[in-house]
């Protein structure tokens, strides 16, 4: 459709969409969580960064950004759906990502810094401090292009579950 001439608080449309009750990201302290996940959609593009107008030179907005680097000092779990890999992309240099088949957007991953990877499913990528999960596929891409919101949250209880069984045996060593 027809980019529509109104502004929106994302707030209230955030909340809107998850029915609930939401808070202000400035307030995120990466400490009170086991995961950061990103939604995808032309939001993380337009709202949460400016990829969709700037590519490769976007800005990220800051509490996002801070969010992102915190949560990845910290050495946890950072979900990326959709096109919010390119978000990654922008602040963790040399990040693995994927963003289904090779196009604009991971040519533009690439100029920030990141390795675009072509992949068949969600997979846990190894960083320096923590890892990051890639949220879009060749297979969504190809089948239905969804963005595999599914594989993302499953791929991330996974690895909370692998880091409890790790930290259970250590305390018990």
């Amino acid at each position: 459709g027809d980019e529509m001439d109104e502004s929106r608080n994302v707030l209230i449309e955030s909340a809107r969409i998850a029915r609930g009750k939401v808070r202000n990201l400035s307030t995120y302290k990466a400490a009170d969580f086991d995961a950061l996940v990103l939604p995808g959609g032309f939001g993380a593009a337009k709202n949460l960064s400016s990829f969709a107008t700037e590519g490769s030179g976007c800005l990220v907005n800051e509490d996002v950004a801070k969010a992102i680097t915190d949560t990845h000092k910290a050495g946890k779990v950072i979900g990326a759906m959709c096109i919010a890999p390119v978000i990654l992309a922008k602040l963790i240099k040399g990040v693995r990502i994927t963003l289904g088949e090779a196009g604009d957007a991971a040519s533009a991953a690439t100029e920030m810094g990141a390795e675009h990877v072509v992949a068949t499913h969600a997979e846990e990528v190894k960083l320096e401090e923590g890892e990051a999960r890639p949220g879009a596929t060749r297979d969504a891409a190809t089948r239905d292009g969804s963005c595999q919101v599914g594989d993302v949250a499953r791929e991330a209880e996974h690895l909370f579950e692998a880091r409890i069984t790790e930290s259970s045996s250590k305390g018990s060593a």
